[in-house]
């Protein structure tokens, strides 16, 4: 498990109860099945890659 989401679960079981974990849990799971749309997910596509430049075949106004 990556380190950073670990430390994420760590600091919100510390805020929780235990009922209330239990009551996140069965939120997550509903999230984890799409029965749950009001809280969206990340999405998993890659940005573009910005750093792909290209030389205009047009010079420049040099007016």
């Amino acid at each position: 498990m990556h380190h950073s989401l670990l430390r994420l679960i760590k600091w919100f079981c510390r805020r929780l109860t235990f009922n209330e974990l239990a009551s996140a849990v069965i939120i997550f799971h509903e999230i984890l099945s799409n029965s749950r749309s009001d809280i969206p997910l990340k999405s998993d596509e890659k940005p573009p890659h910005y750093r792909q430049f290209r030389v205009d075949q047009i010079p420049a106004f040099t007016g």
